[in-house]
């Protein structure tokens, strides 16, 4: 029984820090350059197509 609660456990810490991450994108945490500031492209259409120009660059 315990080992399938730790599973438990574990999965919903693997989704929470996958969607802090996600939160997080555009600042400084995760950005390869270590750039502070946030850049935010856009495309024709005003719509965002991603943040700092490496990132879309690298696939992320």
């Amino acid at each position: 029984m315990k080992k399938k609660v730790v599973g438990i456990v574990l999965i919903i810490l693997g989704i929470a820090a996958a969607t802090i991450a996600i939160y997080l994108r555009p600042y400084k945490v995760l950005s390869p350059i270590g750039n502070p500031k946030p850049v935010i492209k856009f495309n024709k259409n005003k719509e965002v197509i991603g943040f700092y120009p490496y990132w879309n660059l690298a696939g992320l």
